[in-house]
């Protein structure tokens, strides 16, 4: 399952929570759960909460201990002491460090003196450990988030006034999409920062999948918008993949042609994805070669430098182009002959599958066999080890 967080309104940890809980969370199992906690003198209220034409579920942490000063190593003790799941230790570990070091940068201080102040309270701690189990009994295998929000103005802690957004919740959110949302207030919290940044796989649009249930987790502020976090939660859908790639071209047609094989070798070993050879007619009539070296971005500088050094070439044509690529992986079927690997792509429900030229061609020559045979048994036998339980002719489709 994955989960989406649509944080049009922000998120803080309560939020964060509550969304989670309006998913659907057994509410008698989440609490066996976080009672699991050395921590009792508290209570949790879970309610509805209408925002604007909207509502949602609301968290109230209801604490009757005061403890303004805990550091780092009192909330990772609470949590190690417990007997919750490695899941829940590791994450909320993670996050109980980040908003430490964060706070350490801010106040240019060792990590072991910084005061928690305000994230110390049992409040925070049942959000953020409240917030792993609820994901863990959604069984969410990767959390996915928009860009946030943020909004503007000031705000009073226990060190003063500061700038909204607060300082430590900029820190955290340093390389995370962000925008202006002209909002007065205070949208991104640093527990929210703190746990979307651990748990987040990518911040972008919605990403392919089905959507099971749509959860809306009520905050406590008054905004010209709904104060929600809404949380879809669902199944990814395969799909094809896009990624930025650079093209390099340059025409050639005074090289060596015994020099071509040695240049292809060259860039592929310095990074290129692919190298094409194109036969042309150049001016004056003179037959040339076009030479189409594709590449990662950040392999630009070094193939550029090698065509220069290895070609008599003067300019390179260079192009930004985007490639969409089918999701691929490798598996392994076994054959009369020993294992053979497989490359399994997929488009959304279509599915191809190749099997790996060099295995197919070292069992022809160990056995002496022709290549074509060894290759029709090896689709044979994909086709069946991979769909089983297809019809004759949806597994024709996949070839």
């Amino acid at each position: 399952m994955i989960l989406y967080l649509d944080c049009f309104s922000g998120i803080s940890g309560d939020m964060f929570l509550a969304a989670l809980l309006d998913l659907g969370v057994a509410e008698e199992a989440w609490l066996q759960e976080l009672h699991k906690l050395p921590l009792t003198d508290y209570h949790v209220e879970v309610r509805q909460a209408h925002k604007g034409f909207l509502s949602g579920t609301q968290v109230d942490i209801i604490a009757h201990e005061h403890h303004p000063h805990r550091h780092l190593h009192h909330l990772l003790d609470i949590v190690e002491q417990s007997s919750l799941s490695a899941f829940v230790k590791e994450k909320a570990q993670q996050v109980f460090r980040l908003l430490a070091e964060t706070e350490a940068r801010i106040h240019h201080l060792p990590v072991e003196e910084v005061h928690f102040h305000e994230l110390s309270g049992v409040d925070t701690i049942i959000d953020v450990v409240g917030s792993l189990i609820a994901l863990e009994l959604l069984q969410v295998d990767e959390v996915y988030a928009s860009p946030l929000p943020l909004g503007e103005g000031i705000t009073e802690i226990a060190h003063g006034v500061i700038p909204l957004p607060a300082p430590a919740t900029l820190e955290i959110l340093r390389g995370v999409p962000v925008y202006s949302s002209g909002i007065r207030g205070e949208l991104v919290t640093p527990t929210g920062a703190a746990l979307v940044t651990t748990l987040a796989k990518q911040f972008g649009p919605l990403p392919l999948m089905k959507i099971h249930r749509i959860g809306y987790g009520a905050g406590h502020m008054d905004l010209p918008i709904p104060n929600l976090l809404r949380a879809f939660l669902g199944e990814q859908v395969h799909s094809t993949q896009e990624e930025e790639i650079v093209l390099l071209e340059t025409n050639i047609d005074d090289l060596n042609p015994q020099v071509y094989g040695y240049l292809m070798e060259k860039l592929f070993h310095a990074g290129a994805l692919d190298v094409t050879f194109t036969p042309t007619i150049m001016k004056k009539g003179r037959p040339g070669i076009i030479l189409q070296v594709l590449l990662p971005p950040e392999r630009e500088e070094t193939l550029m430098h090698l065509l220069f050094q290895e070609t008599p070439t003067l300019g390179v044509r260079k192009h930004r182009i985007i490639r969409t690529t089918m999701e691929r992986e490798t598996r392994e079927i076994d054959t009369p002959w020993g294992p053979v690997k497989v490359k399994v792509s997929r488009y959304g429900s279509f599915t191809k599958c190749t099997p790996e030229f060099e295995d197919c061609k070292a069992i022809a020559q160990k056995w002496g066999l022709p290549l074509l045979t060894v290759m029709k048994e090896v689709e044979r036998r994909v086709e069946y080890n991979l769909f089983p339980c297809h019809t004759e002719e949806e597994r024709m489709k996949n070839f």
